[in-house]
């Protein structure tokens, strides 16, 4: 059901243009692109990000969304190892599928945007239908379902909170569980690691722009698709070869072959001495994106031998 839920939104919302990539997720990932150069990109930054904006929904002063994120990252880095336990790639499934329920409840909960916002919000509308319907390892409250199969005007954030979404959202992250952490050498797979920068980039327009209502919508919307993509895409980790590297920067010959420091006792506490052995790590960073952006930056070697920098997200 959860694989059907999401070829449907993933058909549901046209792209503004043809994706250059095939597979199951080309859409999606269209529709991304399209709204992050689009309403995003015109949109103005906010003066100041509050801490405490967001927290939708929230249920005694707790933002269910931070638990179930901070859960969510959690059983990802547990996931990053040769033997991954099934039951934390259940249990991250089911996190990523609660996040999505609640994205498309606050994609309803925004007020106006008129026409425009009249397709992303029954898009919204139609998807918690069908969340609600789907069999699930962990089954909501007979109210939450009751709340989401019914006329989309009355669901909003108080209203799933009032239908006992907290105790929900508790019980897929109960507290003071403890998780294995990941493996040296281990990361996701491409496709689960685009689906996350996918999410970080749509859930920071809401934070961080000033959305009209109507884009607003639509950003809940495509997180929703997204965290429902996460729910179903596999999320074990794999072996890190060290051969690819996502920017063009040049290894500095001096530490190609990865020299080991010298002992603390040896290095003096010079400014000029420690400038002079750090310095030759640094390395610029010279990155295009996809719509023909720029920017510039820098990185810092940590394992020269495989061609390792440590850098922003630039």
């Amino acid at each position: 059901m959860k694989l059907v839920l999401l070829a449907a939104l993933l058909s549901s919302s046209p792209a503004a243009a043809k994706p250059a990539e095939s597979g199951p997720l080309s859409s999606l990932f269209a529709s991304l692109n399209s709204f992050l150069n689009g309403p995003v990109r015109r949109a103005p930054r906010v003066a100041a990000v509050a801490a405490v904006r967001g927290g939708i929904p929230t249920d005694q002063g707790e933002d269910l969304d931070l638990r179930l994120l901070d859960r969510a990252r959690a059983l990802r880095a547990a996931l990053l190892r040769p033997d991954p336990s099934p039951g934390d790639l259940r249990a991250a499934a089911s996190v990523y599928d609660a996040l999505a329920a609640s994205e498309f409840t606050q994609a309803l909960a925004v007020t106006d945007g008129g026409r425009d916002a009249a397709v992303p919000k029954r898009d919204a509308a139609r998807a918690l239908a069908a969340w609600a319907a789907a069999p699930r390892r962990a089954p909501a409250p007979a109210a939450v379902k009751a709340l989401l199969t019914g006329p989309a005007g009355a669901i909003d954030d108080k209203a799933l909170v009032a239908a006992g979404w907290g105790a929900y959202a508790r019980g897929l992250s109960p507290a003071g569980e403890s998780v294995l952490s990941s493996k040296p050498g281990w990361s996701a797979a491409p496709e689960a690691a685009r689906l996350d920068e996918s999410l970080k980039s749509v859930r920071d327009s809401v934070r961080e722009k000033k959305l009209d209502p109507a884009s607003e919508v639509r950003a809940h919307v495509l997180a929703g698709r997204v965290l429902l993509a996460l729910a179903a895409a596999d999320l074990r980790g794999r072996r890190d070869d060290g051969a690819l590297i996502t920017a063009s920067a040049a290894i500095p010959p001096a530490l190609q072959d990865g020299p080991a420091p010298a002992p603390a006792s040896e290095t003096p506490f010079d400014p000029k001495t420690i400038y002079a052995s750090a310095s030759k790590s640094v390395a610029l960073l010279l990155c295009t994106g996809d719509e023909g952006s720029g920017e510039l930056g820098t990185g810092s070697v940590v394992d020269a031998g495989r061609r390792r920098i440590l850098t922003n997200a630039h």
